[in-house]
């Protein structure tokens, strides 16, 4: 009986150190992937299905830890404001852009 304790112990103990090492290599190697990126999501008829947009939208930004995310609006008629309000609700900080505003901060990316 004794025994069956100490197996029992042994695989905790093992799990979660390996555990741990996955989670420190982790860290490791995705600073250095996420350092420099930046998102740029290119959205159209974004109020048609703002709530699913905005809640993998803030999932991705969670779940992946990224700081540089910007959205473009591709739809002119859109309420860019309403968009706006919905994602500050839901926490997601980001940058909101018309598609005039988009173009030129993507076109910032590509002078020569």
């Amino acid at each position: 009986m004794n025994f069956i304790f100490q197996a029992i112990g042994w695989i905790f103990f093992i799990y979660g150190f390996l555990s741990l090492v996955q989670d420190i290599m982790f860290e490791i190697s995705s600073k250095k992937i996420n350092h420099n990126m930046k998102i740029v999501v290119l959205a159209k008829n974004l109020e048609n299905d703002l709530e699913n947009f905005s809640r993998e939208l803030g999932d991705i930004k969670r779940r992946n830890g990224y700081k540089n995310i910007t959205l473009i609006d591709m739809e002119e008629n859109d309420d860019i404001h309403n968009v706006i309000n919905v994602l500050e609700e839901n926490e997601i900080n980001m940058r909101v852009l018309t598609k005039k505003e988009g173009e030129e901060y993507i076109g910032e990316f590509f002078k020569v």
